[in-house]
């Protein structure tokens, strides 16, 4: 009898054990399906933005001292502020270092970023052209961008595996569309500067596996631009229209 009744409860540890390990499979099975489902329900697009130049590339430095590399850091940390109440966000750079052109597109190509955003200033021979672009990628056609910007190299100049000089090409409906509207929020905000849009063959834009644009947030070599891309004030209201333009493209209604 004793033997038996040791027997007996050991089986009903044992069963008990098996109930308790049922229940909290059941219960972490659910939690994940709850997950799941939240998430499919209300997915969080992931917006990868890039501070151009950095590190012992500055960039194009204006008349008062003012580096591209600087301004572009700053912004871009304030976009990031704007768009996380609807949006994950990745920096390319969150400080001062110096990323290799192709890198800052593989950062947003390893996210899997619903969209890529690269900020840079203008630059030009001379003090007068001013204003704000928005760039979409188009491909190479053997044709210079022109004397008044050069945010970065023709694809053209420079050799890339076929992959990267493709990736751009299935996407380029919609950066055109995300730069229109863009552009179009940063003229609201902005009805006294010009906003050009453009289409060109630039390596940072040409690897994208997303939509993707370059913004130019101003002419470092206009000193007029210079200090209004400095005060904050402009800096907000700039931000603030590329969150807009954003959330147009996105879908997405402000959180704020």
């Amino acid at each position: 009898m004793a033997n038996d009744s040791r027997f007996t409860g050991s089986g009903a540890r044992k069963i008990c054990l098996q109930v308790l390990l049922l229940a909290c499979a059941w219960q972490l099975t659910a939690a994940l399906w709850h997950a799941g489902t939240a998430h499919a329900g209300n997915p969080r697009p992931t917006v990868v933005i890039d501070p151009g130049h950095g590190g012992g590339d500055p960039g194009v430095t204006g008349l008062f001292a003012t580096t591209e590399k600087a301004v572009a850091l700053k912004l871009a940390t304030m976009l990031a502020d704007e768009l996380k109440p609807e949006a994950r966000v990745v920096l390319t750079r969150s400080d001062d270092s110096e990323v290799v052109e192709t890198d800052r597109t593989a950062v947003s190509n390893r996210q899997r970023a619903s969209l890529f955003v690269s900020l840079h200033a203008g630059a030009s021979f001379s003090r007068q052209p001013s204003g704000y672009a928005v760039y979409h990628y188009v491909r190479y056609s053997g044709n210079a961008l022109g004397r008044e910007t050069a945010p970065s190299r023709p694809a053209g100049t420079q050799k890339a595996p076929v992959k990267w000089e493709s990736a751009q090409l299935g996407y380029q409906k919609d950066s055109e569309r995300l730069a229109r509207l863009t552009c179009e929020h940063i003229k609201k905000a902005f009805p006294d500067a010009p906003c050009r849009l453009y289409g060109a063959p630039l390596i940072i834009l040409e690897g994208a596996t997303s939509p993707a644009i370059l913004i130019e947030f101003g002419f470092l070599t206009n000193p007029s631009d210079e200090k209004r891309m400095t005060t904050g004030r402009h800096q907000s209201a700039f931000v603030r229209a590329i969150g807009e333009g954003i959330r147009s493209f996105l879908g997405t209604p402000s959180k704020r």
